[in-house]
């Protein structure tokens, strides 16, 4: 009996090894852990970029922008415009000038 009484001391004095290296370690982790009031600056910081997110343009809006932009003309239209317009004063200024049109009539 005195036999298996030392075994289990034995084996108790390592089952208190394990449990103090337990409690080392949660003490390490209790060291680490983040609680409520860590935690609340950051949420209100994620607040404010959140709100000056919301203002900023979204996809939707960046490509609605973008198809405006591509619906506007480029240099060779503008170009091809300002050609015809000064041509067709060019010939109505001609008309005038040379008096075709007092002879049609």
């Amino acid at each position: 009996m005195e036999q298996r009484v030392a075994s289990l001391e034995a084996k108790m004095d390592k089952v208190q090894e394990t449990l103090n290296s337990i409690t080392v370690t949660l003490a390490k982790i209790e060291a680490t852990i983040v609680t409520k009031d860590d935690i609340s600056p950051v949420r209100s910081d994620v607040a404010v970029i959140k709100t000056s997110l919301d203002a900023k343009a979204t996809s939707a809006s960046v490509a609605e922008i973008k198809g405006r932009v591509d619906a506007l003309p480029t240099m060779p239209k503008i170009s091809a415009i300002l050609v015809l317009a000064l041509t067709a004063a060019t010939m109505i200024l001609g008309i005038y000038h040379h008096g075709i049109i007092a002879r049609w009539w």
